[in-house]
C-alpha cells in the first residue's frame, strides 16, 4: 500500500477571519433586522422559579 504525498493531503479550511470590523457590522445592520417575539407564557417558563 502507498502512502500520498505530502502534497495530496486533505487540508482543512481555515476559519474565515473578519479583517474590516466596521465593514462586516455595517453589512450585517444593511441586511436587516431580526425581530423575536416571545409570549408571557413562554418568559415565564423560561425563568427559574422564585425561591423563598
Amino acid at each position: 500500500m502507498k502512502y500520498p504525498k505530502r502534497s495530496q493531503y486533505k487540508h482543512v479550511k481555515s476559519p474565515y477571519r473578519v479583517r474590516n470590523r466596521s465593514e462586516y457590522e455595517a453589512g450585517l445592520r444593511r441586511r436587516g433586522d431580526l425581530t423575536v417575539w416571545l409570549s408571557d407564557a413562554a418568559l415565564d417558563a423560561w425563568r427559574a422559579p422564585a425561591n423563598g
